[in-house]
């Protein structure tokens, strides 16, 4: 996910990582002229591994993240493999008019296998604080605008504060599959002074930043298993006790249960 903005005062660029298109190059543009209050207002981005989505908040920004490895269990094929054959067939129906049949059609040759997905959490939030800029939740901007350009896949907020035009954007890179390399050397700077996983005083693996005493026991998620997979964090032979933790929620999961013990 990279994220690049420039700052223009009285129509001078002031800095710039890359170049912005001052027009819009297409009419297929979702625009709105404030922030989104919540999830389903945010504008996607995506590369088929990570995406996101951008609230485009003036002073702290909200970047909520996804990525195609945060499942509960093991990476599958779900393609049907009867997808390809089926398409003209439908297509036949939809002309021919019978709509019934064409998505019962679809429904047992096109849709996945199986057809829900395992439990899923979200990667995270990536906050940007843009108080250092002089810009805080009490600043009012002008000429706000939050757009999605379809063609292009790059979400850009802007908006004008001070005599200063604003303009970011965000967009997820297909060809590199990954995140900025500066950004990438923060976040990496900033998980070695995360604390190391832990295990309660009754014998769990310590899903919170702190020993509570369970409320809810055998209830467990899955975020904390990270370690384990697809990272190499707990290993059998470097911290096999963890490893024998993990084994009990994954025990779980597979089964079908979503309490251990049940």
């Amino acid at each position: 996910m990279r994220q690049r903005w420039r700052r223009d005062r009285d129509g001078r660029r002031g800095w710039a990582a890359a170049p912005v298109a001052g027009a819009e190059s297409t009419r297929y543009v979702l625009h709105f002229a404030q922030p989104a209050a919540a999830w389903p207002d945010a504008l996607p981005v995506g590369n088929g591994r990570l995406g996101a989505m951008i609230f485009g908040n003036p002073a702290i920004d909200r970047v909520q993240l996804n990525e195609e490895s945060i499942w509960d269990g093991e990476m599958r094929d779900r393609n049907n493999p009867r997808a390809s054959e089926a398409v003209p067939k439908i297509r036949e129906l939809l002309f021919a008019g019978k709509i019934a049949e064409a998505e019962a059609l679809a429904t047992s040759d096109m849709f996945s296998i199986p057809r829900r997905m395992p439990c899923y959490q979200t990667l995270g939030d990536l906050r940007l604080d843009f108080s250092a800029s002089g810009l805080t939740p009490e600043t009012k901007v002008e000429d706000y605008r939050l757009e999605l350009d379809l063609d292009t896949a790059i979400a850009t907020t802007r908006f004008r504060c001070a005599g200063t035009s604003y303009v970011r954007e965000v967009f997820s890179s297909a060809p590199d599959q990954a995140a900025d390399a500066e950004l990438m050397l923060r976040a990496k700077t900033a998980m070695e002074r995360l604390p190391g996983f832990r295990i309660t005083r009754d014998g769990r693996l310590q899903e919170w930043p702190e020993d509570y005493e369970d409320q809810e026991p055998g209830h467990r998620h899955i975020s904390h298993l990270w370690g384990l997979y697809p990272d190499d964090q707990i290993t059998l032979r470097a911290t096999p006790e963890l490893s024998r933790l993990s084994s009990v929620i994954r025990a779980a999961f597979a089964t079908g249960a979503r309490r251990v013990g049940d």
